[in-house]
C-alpha cells in the first residue's frame, strides 16, 4: 500500500466512525471534515512538510471525488 492509499484509507475509515461520512453527497461541512480529517492523519503518518502537502492534497481530492460520486 503507498503512501497515498494509506492516507486516504484511514481517513475515510475515521471519517465513517466518526459518523462524518455521508453516502448521498458532498456539501461544504463533508468538505471541510475531509480536510481537517487527512490533515491529522498526515501528522499521524509523519509526513515530512513537502511530502504532507502533496498527499494531502491528493488525498482531499480523492476523497472528494469518492463522495461526489455517492450522490
Amino acid at each position: 500500500m503507498s503512501t497515498l492509499e494509506a492516507l486516504v484509507s484511514i481517513s475515510q475509515t475515521l471519517l465513517r466512525a466518526r459518523g462524518q461520512w455521508c453516502v448521498t453527497g458532498i456539501d461544504e461541512t463533508l468538505r471541510r471534515d475531509i480536510r481537517a480529517t487527512v490533515h491529522d492523519c498526515a501528522n499521524l503518518l509523519r509526513l515530512d512538510d513537502s511530502d504532507h502537502e502533496f498527499y494531502s492534497a491528493y488525498a482531499v481530492a480523492e476523497l472528494e471525488r469518492r463522495a461526489t460520486q455517492a450522490e
